[in-house]
C-alpha cells in the first residue's frame, strides 16, 4: 500500500467492499467497481488479505491490546427493533480486538464478545511469548499479566 500507484481512496473502497458484502466480492467485480485492471484488483485483494493474517513477530516487543464495539446507534433503528435490543450500549454491535505493536504493526480480529474465552486464544495466536502486553483493566485481560 505504501508504494502503490493505486490511489489510497481505491484501497479503502476495496476494504469497504470486502467487509460490507455478505458473501465477499470477486476480483472481477472489484475491477468493475473501481475501474482498474483485473491484475490490479487481484493484487489489492492479495495485499489486503495478507495484512489481515499478519502476526506481531517481535519477541519482547511492547504490545497494546484493547477491544472496541462497532455498529450503528440504536436511535437510528426502527422503534420495534430498538426496544427488542435493550441492555448495554454494546448489544447488537460487533466486538473488534486490536493489538498494536508500539512503533510497529497492527493486528485486528473480529471476536464474538470481549471475554476471556474469545480474547485469550487470539492474543496467544497473534502475539509471541515474552512480549510485554499493555491493556486496560477489563476482566478479560487479567490472565495476560502472566504472559
Amino acid at each position: 500500500m505504501d508504494h502503490s500507484s493505486t490511489p489510497m481512496r481505491l484501497w479503502f473502497y476495496a476494504m469497504f467492499l470486502m467487509a460490507s458484502t455478505r458473501c465477499g466480492i470477486s476480483a472481477k467485480q472489484l475491477e468493475r467497481e473501481l475501474g482498474v485492471t483485473y491484475k490490479t484488483a487481484w493484487r489489492i485483494f492479495k495485499q489486503i488479505r495478507s495484512m489481515l493474517t499478519e502476526t506481531i513477530t517481535l519477541e519482547g516487543a511492547a504490545v497494546e491490546v484493547d477491544a472496541t464495539f462497532v455498529g450503528g446507534k440504536a436511535k437510528n433503528m426502527h422503534k420495534a427493533k430498538r426496544e427488542k435490543l435493550g441492555g448495554r450500549g454494546t448489544v447488537g454491535k460487533t466486538a473488534v480486538l486490536g493489538m498494536v505493536e508500539r512503533n510497529g504493526s497492527v493486528v485486528t480480529v473480529i471476536v464474538g464478545e470481549e471475554s476471556q474465552s474469545t480474547v485469550l486464544p487470539q492474543v496467544r495466536e497473534k502475539i509471541l511469548p515474552r512480549s510485554i502486553v499493555y491493556s486496560d483493566e477489563h476482566a478479560a485481560y487479567n490472565p495476560l499479566k502472566s504472559m
